[in-house]
């Protein structure tokens, strides 16, 4: 569950107690997306007259 959806909380929530575990060490956030936006921007490159200016 990787959303910072309210409902993907809940879920985690309810699994937790499900199955036992602490749902805020298995939590995780947008990371993976942060890292894909990330990515991208070095595959298309930076916009170098942005830079220079």
């Amino acid at each position: 569950i990787l959303d910072n959806a309210f409902a993907n909380d809940r879920a985690i929530h309810c699994l937790s107690r499900e199955f036992e575990f602490n749902a805020l060490h298995r939590r995780l956030r947008c990371a993976p997306h942060s890292l894909n936006l990330v990515g991208q921007t070095i595959i298309q490159g930076f916009d170098l007259d942005a830079c220079n200016n």
